[in-house]
């Protein structure tokens, strides 16, 4: 199943931190690629102008789309094609070739620009907006924008528009956003006769003690085997923010480390007892089952997991009971992750008829009628009413799913950016190193935390993360 793409997630082990994978600029490379091969035909024209009589008409502008499919080309590359399609049928100067890629998506994307053949527009995560711009990717479409009266920032998610502007560009677009938060099998909760976590937040009472509770009295053993798992261990960066504590002074331009503050260390404790303590965590019980946590909980064999809300599609499976969802527990307060896809248009292009397509398909793709499309995949939760009814009725497709309405109020509630900064990898590569041995019970959380902080600290003072 998918994730949200790129978070560096700190687990019980080593995990390597997300990032635009080194490139691979040699021109041998570059044409080798299925992606590249298209953009190489695309770049020559694609498609002959039609002849006839009259005035002569300027041919279709060529445009490119550059996106990964995640190794699912029947989910995402079907449902790109449809907005490609209703683009089409309403914008004649304009032809979008779709350029799926199915793996190393990073450097096909950094060959190409390296080989001054990039694609028009491209897909960019939300953690690699900034450095992509500072490799010179992504163009400002600031003015652009401001010359569009069809168009208004405001439309855009306040979170989205923070992650996609600096220093007065923007960036990119998107039109939809997905988060991480608790699923819970109801009928588990209830069998065991507790109230769901939906129905505990309903009260504000939806605690790390309540959470911590149900994970003991929900997780099943048969001896020293595992049959039914209490709960999946989260993300450390939300176990801190429900603790009411940040990673960070500022996840776009950071200047400080916050791992060593006591509600930080507090989370990081938390989260590590779930595992070696409380037990209602077994990494065996994956291993001997085979299934992973999704399957896991879809097959009700697992009583809370945490999971982002992409590919809402794949729990139509769930017929046998009745499921929900509900943010992080409170410490300080209720968590969630926002995540967005960003979607920009290539720095450098010189043709204004080109840059003018650019904008018009991205305005489109991620705009009111883009939404609705996307609101049909369930993958993200859109910004537009009537996209958002899209995706209600679209929801309707999982029958087992309690108070649907919960995951977009979540997100809206609790909107808790990862770091996206420029050197978001390196960052994350020294928390992981700092932060594994106490994963793994070989140093305390006071220990880990301070020296995660400091080395990380050290880092952003040699390494300013100006985008510019």
């Amino acid at each position: 199943m998918t994730r949200a793409a790129g978070d560096p997630e700190r687990g019980s082990g080593p995990v390597a931190a997300a990032r635009p994978e080194a490139p691979s600029l040699t021109r041998r490379g570059l044409l080798g690629t299925a992606p590249a091969a298209a953009l190489a035909l695309a770049a020559c024209g694609g498609e002959p102008a039609a002849g006839g009589g009259g005035a002569a008409q300027p041919p279709p502008v060529q445009i490119a789309f550059f996106f990964p499919n995640w190794g699912q080309p029947a989910i995402y590359e079907a449902k790109e094609q449809r907005k490609i399609d209703a683009f089409q049928q309403q914008t004649a100067g304009v032809r979008v070739r779709a350029a799926p890629v199915p793996e190393n998506y990073g450097p096909q994307l950094t060959s190409l620009f390296a080989a001054g053949t990039p694609p028009e527009t491209f897909f960019a995560d939300h953690q690699v907006v900034f450095a992509y711009t500072k490799q010179g990717f992504l163009d400002d479409l600031q003015p652009t924008a401001q010359k569009d009266r069809g168009f208004k920032k405001e439309d855009l998610h306040p979170t989205a528009l923070d992650g996609l502007t600096v220093g007065g560009r923007l960036l990119g677009l998107t039109g939809w956003a997905f988060t991480n938060l608790y699923y819970y099998n109801a009928d588990l909760f209830k069998q065991a006769g507790l109230p769901t976590p939906y129905e505990l937040w309903q009260q504000d009472r939806w605690t790390w003690d309540a959470y911590q509770d149900a994970a003991l009295k929900l997780h099943k053993r048969e001896g020293a085997r595992t049959v039914q798992a209490g709960t999946t261990l989260g993300l450390a960066r939300l176990w801190m923010n429900a603790a009411g504590a940040q990673e960070f002074d500022n996840p776009k331009t950071p200047t400080r480390c916050l791992y060593d503050s006591e509600p930080a260390m507090e989370a990081l404790q938390f989260r590590y007892d779930l595992q070696a303590k409380h037990r209602v965590h077994d990494p065996d019980f994956y291993k001997e089952t085979g299934l992973n946590e999704t399957t896991a909980f879809i097959n009700g064999k697992s009583a809370t997991m945490s999971r982002w809300t992409t590919g809402l599609a794949d729990f139509k499976a769930i017929t046998a009971f009745t499921w929900g969802m509900a943010p992080y527990p409170k410490k300080k307060g209720y968590a969630s992750d926002y995540t967005h896809w960003a979607y920009g248009r290539a720095k450098g292009l010189a043709d204004e008829r080109t840059r003018d397509a650019a904008w018009q398909w991205l305005k489109f793709f991620t705009g009111a009628e883009g939404q609705k499309l996307e609101a049909q995949d369930m993958v993200g939760i859109p910004f537009t009413r009537a996209a958002q009814e899209v995706f209600a009725r679209s929801v309707r497709q999982l029958p087992a799913l309690e108070h649907p309405e919960a995951m977009g109020e979540i997100l809206n509630k609790y909107p808790n950016s990862r770091l996206i900064a420029v050197d978001t990898p390196e960052i994350g590569r020294i928390l992981n190193e700092e932060l594994t041995p106490f994963w793994n019970g070989e140093r305390g959380a006071r220990a880990a935390g301070t020296a995660a902080t400091q080395r990380v600290n050290e880092y952003l003072r040699t390494n300013p993360q100006s985008v510019s």
